[in-house]
């Protein structure tokens, strides 16, 4: 089956029957990407990606990692590139509040290459959600999820709820 056309998402979108026609073209996720320029807020970023509604990566251009209230899997540009585990105390008096954040660190080249993939993406579809990963599946945004940030046990067991209309 060849992609959908980006046109054809945008005859469908809104319809009740777009999930089904995504998930009939999706290979493994469908995606949306959210831009947040001038929202300096801890939780964003700079971008959202939102994998089957689920699972939300946010990139960052700065060291999140000793940051309350740090939402799950974060995307760090960084000096090397590593995974780490970051424990969160959104409340300083209460250790019994913590939670630990898988937080995805990125050279600078690797984090960059994302970026404008997630920006040259957002140009081509616009306000349209929802998108089959098959449309743009060779997009170095693509390939960095599927290779990197997915495969992760973290990520993987939050996938476990993943949105349950497009997947079963």
């Amino acid at each position: 089956m060849s992609p959908p056309r980006l046109d054809e998402l945008r005859a469908r979108a809104g319809r009740p029957d777009y999930p089904d026609f995504v998930r009939s073209a999706m290979r493994d996720f469908c995606f949306t990407i959210n831009a947040h320029h001038g929202q300096d807020r801890v939780w964003f970023g700079s971008f959202t990606v939102t994998i089957n509604r689920n699972v939300a990566f946010n990139f960052f251009e700065r060291d999140v990692s000793g940051d309350d209230a740090l939402e799950t899997f974060p995307v760090v540009r960084a000096d090397r590139s590593e995974t780490i585990e970051v424990r969160v105390r959104p409340h300083p008096d209460d250790p019994t509040a913590d939670y630990v954040v898988t937080l995805f660190q990125l050279e600078k080249k690797e984090y960059d290459r994302a970026i404008r993939s997630m920006e040259e993406i957002l140009g081509q579809v616009g306000d349209l959600r929802t998108i089959p990963d098959i449309c743009f599946e060779e997009a170095p945004l693509l390939v960095l999820l599927r290779e990197r940030l997915m495969p992760h046990p973290a990520v993987k067991a939050e996938r476990a709820a993943d949105w349950p209309s497009f997947l079963a």
